[in-house]
Parts: structure tokens; sequence; C-alpha cells
């Protein structure tokens, strides 16, 4: 005989199969298409479990996004106890912004974020996004590169340069196959900043 579940384990369950629904008609139908109603259905949770759980979109969303952030949070951790020295930090910085910019979370993000700009009340959503975009992704390895002996003002710069290329690459490929020359136009920007890098630390040495 199994054991049966504990009440925070049924929780988890329920969640998890909401949050999971939410993410697939997201990806489906974009936020502007997105029905709260049909997550039910789509779930097989009744709409009153839902309701229970998730008292409006907002808060629905919200926990995907929050849930999303944290698996790309796990990832990071990962990539940053690895990455040793400058070099090794940068290609994890870039390895962190390609799986944020060219995966699923993005286009969400990028959805939700306009959404919020656009009338909708979704204060707990872009409360999570704003935390962990700022916190999780750039804060996150520009710290990483001060770790590693680079200073404040050449690690922000440098993060931010690979941020906004990978963005714009990200942004551009919605809806459609990569352009070429993305690797190309990826590798020159991780030349610029690690050569940044190379000369403010021989100055320092100096």
């Amino acid at each position: 005989m199994k054991p049966r579940k504990t009440q925070s384990q049924r929780i988890d369950e329920t969640r998890e199969k909401l949050r999971s629904a939410a993410f697939r008609l997201l990806i489906e139908r974009g936020f502007a298409n997105f029905r709260f109603a049909e997550v039910s259905q789509a779930s097989g949770v009744s709409r009153g479990g839902m309701l229970h759980h998730y008292p409006s979109k907002d808060a629905l969303v919200a926990d995907v996004l929050r849930n999303l952030f944290a698996e790309l949070e796990d990832r990071n951790a990962e990539r940053r106890e690895a990455a040793t020295d400058i070099d090794r930090t940068v290609k994890a910085t870039v390895a962190s912004g390609q799986d944020f910019f060219y995966g699923k979370t993005f286009p969400i993000f990028i959805d939700v974020w306009l959404a919020s700009h656009w009338g909708n009340q979704l204060p707990e959503s872009f409360e999570v996004m704003n935390h962990y975009h700022h916190g999780l992704l750039a804060d996150f390895w520009i710290d990483a590169l001060v770790e590693r002996g680079v200073s404040p003002d050449v690690a922000a710069r440098s993060v931010r340069l690979i941020w906004t290329v990978l963005r714009g690459i990200g942004i551009r490929s919605f809806g459609q196959a990569a352009e070429e020359h993305t690797d190309e136009i990826v590798a020159l920007a991780v030349e610029s900043a690690e050569r940044y890098i190379a000369a403010d630390q021989a100055g320092a040495q100096g």
C-alpha cells in the first residue's frame, strides 16, 4: 500500500499542474490571448480548486514566472560555481544569457512586461520580473566577475554589453529562425568584453 500523500505534497502537485498548464497556454497563445478560466480545463483542476490556490490571473502568472526564474537561478548557481577564473566566468555569463534570452522564458517575460505597461493590473507579476531580472541576471554575473578580481565598473559594462547583444538577438528571433551571423555577433561582443577586462587587469597590475 502506497503511503498517503501529505497535504503539503498535494498542494505542491496541484500548483505544479496549474503552473504547467498556464506555461503551455502562455507559450502557445501569448498573454493577450491567455484566459485564466482555460487553465482549469487544461490542468484538470477544478475552477474552485484553481481559485483556492491562485485567486487571480496575476497571482498565477507571477508564480509561473517565479518558478521559471528559480530554475534559471539553479542553473546559474551551477555555472558560477564551475567558473573558476575570469575567462570561464565570461563564458558562463554568455551561457546564462543565451539560456534566458533564447529560451521560452523570455517571450513570456516580454509579453507580461508589455501587458503591465499597457494598463493591465499585474503588480505581483511585475514585481517578480523586476526582482529577478536585475538580481538574477545582470547583477548576478557582475558580482561573479568582481569576485574574480574585475573592477566593478568594468564588470558592469562587460556584462551589459553581452546582455544587450543577446537581448537584441532574442527579441529579433521571436517567431522566426535565428538570423545568419548570430554566433559571429555574439563572439565579437565577447571578444570586446574580454579585451576590455584584460586591458583593465593589465592597467591595475602596472
